[in-house]
């Protein structure tokens, strides 16, 4: 599931946070708020700062546009309350982290950030207890 990113016509709507994900948080949003928006600009000012920590622009272009997989089939989930954040986790290539925001606004959920982690950084969120696994089946094809 990749993104096609029309830089020219922000914001995106990258999907909606999996129900499982919201209850083991126990997260204070209603299904209505749900939905998970890439705000204009928000690659430019937060996302494009991590570029360097990655192989090439081909690399990093790669990961911004599997944001809605990470999204939909993260491994693993967290919260930050002092941020009002949430911390998706997906095994890729790299560890990566989406970073959404709960937000005030018309839009329940937005993201702030996209970067990779080291494995010895994962492992360290999920003995504090700051990284839960998730577990959703992925839907099978028939083809």
């Amino acid at each position: 599931m990749m993104l096609k990113i029309d830089y020219a016509n922000p914001p995106h709507v990258l999907g909606c946070l999996p129900e499982q994900v919201m209850r083991m948080l126990a997260l204070p949003i209603s299904d209505a708020s749900q939905t998970v928006i890439l705000p204009k600009n928000i690659i430019a000012k937060h996302i494009k700062k991590h570029e360097p920590d990655f192989a090439s622009w081909e690399s990093f272009k790669q990961h911004v546009e599997l944001m809605p997989e990470i999204l939909t089939y993260p491994d693993y989930a967290g919260y930050h309350p002092y941020r009002c954040s949430i911390r998706l986790v997906k095994r890729l290539d790299a560890v990566m982290v989406l970073a959404l925001r709960l937000t005030q606004g018309e839009h329940g959920l937005e993201v702030r950030k996209l970067f990779p982690i080291s494995a010895s950084k994962l492992q360290l969120w999920i003995a504090s207890g700051d990284m839960l696994p998730v577990n959703l089946d992925r839907p099978h094809h028939e083809g």
